[in-house]
């Protein structure tokens, strides 16, 4: 007739543990424990459409949602499977972060970020930057690593920034550099780079194999031994061995 059913499972002083309404929701009034050697909860009938755990939020929701049409398991903001995610996980187990990714800890040495590969072959591990431009141009960005510190009045300070440039992005022709920058005097500088082959100290645009570019009037190499041991510099070509 229309008339809303409800079934309570509840105690003799009248609160109600558990309500089952007659459109197949299932309302706990506290926390549920699944007990036994392999507790399961399923959700989910094995059909072609999403499921999700909703977290209701005062201010803002989130959720855990298998979206089935891409079966990618998401991590989200919001309620619905898709909108706003942060995390995607696919079924070859490859995950995307939509924002930021930040490790804190206040522990000694910590935190460690560790790349690990245990397959048995020469292969290593990979850290991959990928800069996929739709317009690519000569000395776009690659990637870039920081290091910040704090100086003595406890301002955060890029102590030594590493990036690479791709110089010219013509294809069969291209170029790249790899730039070390370092403070000097409160002043980011840039002290090294490896330009195309060449390499450059105290210049980005060095000349030859290796190019010292410095102050004027000043000891461009100086080589030094300890103790008793020899110092020197050996130039030698290809034929001389």
């Amino acid at each position: 007739s229309g008339e809303v059913q409800t079934a309570n499972i509840g105690f003799t002083d009248g609160d109600n543990a558990l309500t089952i309404s007659d459109g197949g929701s299932v309302s706990f009034a506290a926390g549920v424990t699944l007990a036994g050697t392999t507790p399961t909860l399923t959700i989910g009938d094995a059909g072609a459409e999403d499921t999700k755990v909703v977290f209701d939020g005062n201010a803002q929701d989130f959720y855990i949602g298998l979206d089935d049409s891409a079966d990618d398991l998401i991590i989200g903001l919001g309620s619905t499977v898709g909108t706003t995610p942060a995390i995607s996980i696919d079924e070859n187990v490859q995950a995307t972060f939509a924002g930021d990714l930040t490790a804190t800890s206040s522990t000694t040495n910590k935190p460690v970020v560790t790349i690990k590969n245990t397959n048995a072959d020469a292969t290593a591990p990979q850290l991959a930057f990928n800069k996929d431009s739709a317009s690519p141009a000569d000395n776009d960005e690659l990637g870039r690593i920081y290091m910040y510190g704090d100086d003595d009045a406890g301002n955060s300070t890029e102590g030594v920034l590493i990036r690479g440039i791709m110089t010219d992005v013509s294809n069969g022709s291209e170029d790249t550099t790899l730039e070390f920058f370092t403070q000097k005097a409160g002043s980011q500088t840039s002290t090294l780079a490896l330009v195309s082959g060449t390499c450059g100290i105290g210049t980005t645009s060095p000349d030859t194999m290796l190019h010292i570019n410095g102050a004027a009037n000043s000891e461009q190499v100086i080589i030094t031994g300890n103790g008793n041991s020899g110092r020197g510099l050996s130039i030698q070509t290809a034929a001389s061995g």
